[in-house]
């Protein structure tokens, strides 16, 4: 269902005259998982189109490395110790926003996100670490976009993201990208 809904916002863009307006845009950055406050990374590429004078909708795609990480002690026996972390992520996320006099971009995110989990167990200095499994989910947030020059950008988003099995993570990232 997500990618239907992906295609087809590809679709209306494509449709309208506001794409004669579409500039593309790719990122790079990274930030702060705050569930476990360890850093992480993204690379993003996406197209936003003008929609009149003040207002923009566009789309991005991501991949990167996520940070988030939390810990249990004597979870199953006394003196053990077992972390959760966070490994790779993709995202496909629109964007609807406004745009300032000064160039800025002020926006509301969400779309389709998948987060890869591992697990590692220590008992008595033995280590078992899991293979990385995938949770899909989506995620919403807002960001700040300013112009620093004719082409290039700095960003900075907060991204909610809500997965299966009841996993959650909330994270920070600045950004600084091009617009093409």
């Amino acid at each position: 269902m997500t990618k239907k809904a992906a295609f087809l916002l590809i679709g209306l863009l494509a449709a309208s005259p506001a794409l004669a307006k579409a500039e593309g845009w790719g990122s790079i950055g990274g930030g702060v998982n705050l569930d476990g406050g360890r850093f992480m990374g993204q690379v993003q590429l996406g197209l936003d189109a003008s929609l009149g004078e003040t207002m923009f909708a566009g789309f991005g795609v991501g991949i990167g490395r996520s940070g988030a990480k939390d810990c249990v002690s004597n979870f199953f026996v006394a003196g053990d110790r077992v972390c959760v972390k966070g490994d790779r992520m993709f995202s496909a996320e629109a964007r609807l926003g406004t745009v300032t006099k000064g160039g800025s971009k002020i926006y509301v995110l969400g779309g389709y996100s998948n987060l890869g989990l591992k697990a590692d167990a220590s008992v008595n200095r033995v280590t078992v670490s899991s293979g990385v499994t995938g949770y899909g989910g989506f995620s919403i947030g807002a960001g700040w976009q300013i112009p620093v020059g004719n082409k290039v950008f700095f960003r900075t988003e907060y991204r909610y993201g809500s997965y299966s099995d009841g996993v959650s993570t909330h994270t920070l990232a600045p950004s600084i990208g091009i617009s093409f």
